[in-house]
């Protein structure tokens, strides 16, 4: 298994957007980035994740890419990222805010507190704390079949989506990668897999009787 290569700054990433009626979302994830690295340099890193991870295929369920999971009246507008200490936990400086619009292009809407859920995993296998996560905005009907989850393709598709994005931050000058941070212990970690499940993540008690199917993507 091949994990996220670690470099020594640690930045946060936020993808902000709105819904239909103007309701807002956003999803996060952690990443290192190379020296000399600069604020704008990040927000070039996870453009390009994110520009990645949408456009990568999802032909399990008929979609030409992610974006397409997606209804056109979910639109992402803005890239935030931050960096942080990782001796601290604390941020280093003010957040820097891009534009980065994007609009889905499906058809039909979930609920809007119905979110597939990312996790991105360090390869710990004991604690509490083994894992980072990310809820994406609620997708498209149709990426659930009649049992109401989701296509059994279709969290391999984003496992792999991801790491097409972390691809394209590795290509960069200065080079990014994902990774895995524990404010707790105020570790950094590379990241070994993407896990993703069938069950779309909504209201606690109802999520709780249904057992997920896991689907573990390697980097």
């Amino acid at each position: 298994m091949t994990s996220t290569s670690v470099y020594p700054q640690l930045w946060h990433a936020s993808f902000a957007g709105t819904l239909p009626g103007g309701e807002i979302f956003d999803h996060g994830l952690w990443f290192t980035q190379n020296t000399p690295g600069t604020d704008t340099d990040a927000v070039t890193a996870a453009q390009a994740w994110f520009a990645a991870f949408m456009g990568s295929p999802a032909l399990s369920v008929g979609a030409a890419d992610v974006r397409h999971l997606f209804d056109t009246n979910v639109v992402w507008t803005t890239v935030t990222v931050r960096q942080y200490s990782p001796s601290t936990g604390l941020p280093l400086g003010a957040p820097t805010t891009a534009a980065n619009p994007l609009a889905g292009g499906g058809s039909g809407l979930m609920p809007p507190q119905d979110s597939v859920v990312v996790t991105l995993w360090n390869g710990v296998t004991i604690g509490r704390r083994r894992y980072n996560r990310f809820y994406l905005p609620p997708m498209e009907q149709s990426v659930l079949n009649a049992n109401g989850r989701l296509f059994s393709g279709l969290p391999g598709d984003l496992g792999l989506a991801c790491s097409a994005g972390n691809t394209a931050m590795g290509l960069l000058t200065p080079a990014a990668a994902l990774c895995y941070w524990s404010d707790k212990g105020k570790v950094v970690a590379p990241l070994d897999a993407t896990i993703v499940d069938d069950v779309v993540d909504t209201h606690r008690s109802r999520r709780n009787q249904l057992t997920p199917v896991k689907t573990t993507t390697p980097f």
